[in-house]
This record gives C-alpha cells, structure tokens and sequence, in this order.
C-alpha cells in the first residue's frame, strides 16, 4: 500500500506537469514541469522526501533500462544519423570546451572573492591570525557585534 501512494504522489505531480504544458504557452517539455514542481514540493514541505524515497529509489535504479528502447531506435535509423556526425561531434567538443571555461571561471572568481574576504581580516575562516587566538575564529559580544578572543578567551571589540 505504500509504495502504491508513492506512485500516486508521483504521478500526480507528473499530471500537474502535464496539465501546466497545455496550459502555458511555452516550449517546455511536461516531464520538466513535472521535475520543477516535485522540486518546489519537496523543498516547501508540501511533499515529505519519506513519502516518496522508495518509489523514487526505484525508478532511479531501473533508468539505464529506460534507454535500451531509444538506442534501439537509433541503431534503427542510423543511416539519417551518419551524415550529421561531424556536426554532432563539434556541438560537443564546443559544448565541452564552454562548460570547461565557465567552470574555470567561475571557480577564480569564488577563489578571489574568500581571499578578498580573508584579506580583509573578517575572520571568518581558519586561515588568518586576525582574531587574536590564531584560530580566526570570531564570536559575537553582547551588543550583537563582531568580536574576537583575546588571551583569557573574553572577547574584545
């Protein structure tokens, strides 16, 4: 009986995709309506992660199957495929080289922003000496305001 309302639960949502991709007037596909709305559910609470984790357990244990039936397909048609390979082989070494980048440049910039921040003195991580104990470890003073330990451990404004 559990895992039946599991799927309800599920399916349900899915419907609701479903139901938003006839109502809205946009290219998106149901099943990411449906992912979006399960995500918006599960972290507002409205559907506990308990009420579905077996079915969904499930489901994710049992994808590579799902994809037998469309290679399948594909080895079917492969002779439609052949001439668009060296366009499908760009797209992804294009596709690879710009993920690459972003994440490259994205990972400097977090980078530099905790060195600005350290370099600081804001002592909000282990790294510094700007605490007065060595750990970089700040506590908050009564009045709410950024302290730090002084030799006995009292802190100092």
């Amino acid at each position: 009986m559990k895992i039946l309302k599991q799927i309800m639960v599920i399916g349900s949502v899915t419907f609701a995709g479903e139901l938003c991709s006839m109502m809205l007037p946009l290219p998106v596909p149901a099943s990411v309506y449906g992912m979006l709305l399960m995500f918006l559910c599960l972290q507002s609470g409205v559907i506990k992660l308990s009420q579905i984790e077996d079915t969904a357990d499930f489901l994710v244990s049992v994808m590579p199957v799902m994809f037998v039936a469309p290679c399948v397909s594909l080895m079917d048609s492969i002779g439609g495929v052949l001439g668009s390979i060296p366009v499908i082989v760009l797209i992804c070494l294009v596709t690879t080289v710009t993920t690459i980048s972003v994440t490259g440049v994205v990972a400097q910039s977090v980078i530099r922003m905790q060195k600005a921040k350290t370099e600081d003195g804001c002592g909000d991580c282990d790294s510094c000496d700007d605490c007065g104990d060595g750990t970089g470890s700040r506590s908050r003073n009564r009045d709410g305001k950024n302290g730090r330990k002084g030799a006995e451990g009292e802190v100092v404004a």
